[in-house]
């Protein structure tokens, strides 16, 4: 089967968020994160209960990743794109070491 790869707009966007010991605590590290994901997706997706669910699921994330171990900074991608023909491929699951490996490269 043949798949349409192209897009009709693409929008990417990669922030780091430092972990500054003295000023910041984590929870204060995950709300800024969690805000941002939020803005980003409401933004990209129209707001609702995707951004919502979104953000909520980072902040979650991050408190419990927070919880066993410290955390230094925290990098965040987010890609949006539409097509006009698109077919879905899920589930679309991403390893995070492999990401960053990949990303290093």
């Amino acid at each position: 089967k043949s798949l349409n790869l192209s897009f009709d707009s693409l929008k990417f966007d990669v922030q780091y968020f430092r972990q500054q010991s003295v000023v910041q605590t984590e929870t204060s590290l995950a709300t800024n994160v969690s805000a941002h994901v939020g803005q980003t997706t409401s933004s990209q997706s129209g707001g609702g209960s995707i951004s919502q669910s979104t953000s909520a699921a980072v902040a979650a994330s991050m408190s419990a990743t927070t919880d066993w171990q410290q955390v230094e900074g925290t990098i965040v991608l987010t890609c949006y794109c539409t097509h006009k023909m698109a077919d879905v491929l899920a589930p679309a699951i991403i390893d995070p070491e492999r990401a960053v490996s990949a990303w290093n490269q």
